[in-house]
């Protein structure tokens, strides 16, 4: 019996494979060239990710205690100092990182790496003295901070950086507010950008969050990232929880920063340690821990 030959229209191969789960999508990779590639290409990861966010299909996560070390699956980093942080998020891409510790992105369902170089408060971090001595082997592989008289405080400056992508560009982003320490005119607060594309951290104008009031950010908190815009709560000068809460907006389109009062809902005097921000279903949710212990949200 001679086997025929069917050839399939690629837009067709491509609308069956958005709908498929990833799990299928790694295996049919190694079915021929053209499909790996087509499923490897912007374009079509692009496509999948818009078709998931229309999907309506319940979706439920199970955690549980693994019952072997086979059914684990582990990810091993270079020793570092403090805690490793894991960031929202954005595509299916994570980052893992430290204070002292270079990013890393990763996709865990191709288990891909790509590592980052240091931002500048990760280089000043470093060298600060309460960090150097523990960490000998590094000094000689990092390059001294650009403004060393700005050393941060590595417990007050910390805050966790966002990620998030670009609606109009399409290019990936990381955005890392901090505060400076000590502070001197004009630089109170620091942000960096990092587009994955260029992979080069740079500094952004934080100019107008010193326009009228110095605002500082509030530490150890993770940006809200929604609407095309990230989102902090603003601190007191030691960074931090304030009664004079506001919202610290930065888009990651035209890099610009703006501060907005936060919603009435929210009590005059809330201190920003009751005040939560967060991404709901796109939008952006701020809710209020009340003293009854109730908890009030709003979104946009």
């Amino acid at each position: 019996r001679e086997s025929v030959k069917i050839e399939i229209n690629n837009d067709v191969v491509e609308e069956i494979l958005v709908r498929l789960p990833v799990i299928r999508l790694i295996r049919f990779q190694t079915l021929s060239k053209h499909w790996r590639c087509l499923i490897r290409s912007r374009g079509f990861g692009k496509r999948y990710a818009s078709h998931q966010k229309t999907t309506k299909d319940p979706k439920l996560l199970l955690v549980c205690q693994p019952t072997s070390p086979e059914d684990r699956l582990f990810v091993e980093f270079e020793k570092s100092k403090g805690f490793l942080e894991i960031s929202e998020s954005c595509d299916g891409l994570v980052c893992i990182y430290a204070l002292t510790k270079a990013v890393e992105v990763i996709n865990p369902v191709t288990a891909n790496f790509e590592a980052l170089p240091l931002a500048e408060i990760q280089r000043l971090c470093t060298d600060h003295p309460d960090i150097k001595a523990d960490h000998p082997d590094l000094e000689a592989e990092l390059v001294q901070g650009q403004d060393p008289v700005l050393v941060p405080a590595p417990v007050v400056s910390f805050t966790r950086f966002g990620f998030g992508k670009d609606s109009v560009t399409g290019r990936y982003k990381l955005v890392w507010l901090y505060n400076r320490y000590p502070a001197t005119t004009n630089k109170e607060v620091g942000c960096e950008v990092l587009d994955l594309e260029d992979k080069k951290w740079r500094f952004v104008s934080t100019r107008p969050l010193l326009d009228h009031h110095h605002h500082h950010v509030l530490y150890n908190q993770r940006p809200a990232f929604a609407n095309g815009s990230f989102y902090w709560l603003t601190g007191d000068e030691q960074g931090g929880p304030s009664t004079q809460t506001k919202l610290i907006v930065f888009d990651i389109h035209t890099e610009m920063f703006q501060v907005t009062e936060t919603p009435p809902f929210i009590t005059r005097d809330a201190s920003g340690d009751k005040i939560g921000l967060c991404n709901l279903d796109g939008r952006l949710c701020i809710s209020e821990l009340k003293r009854d212990c109730k908890q009030d949200f709003w979104w946009r």
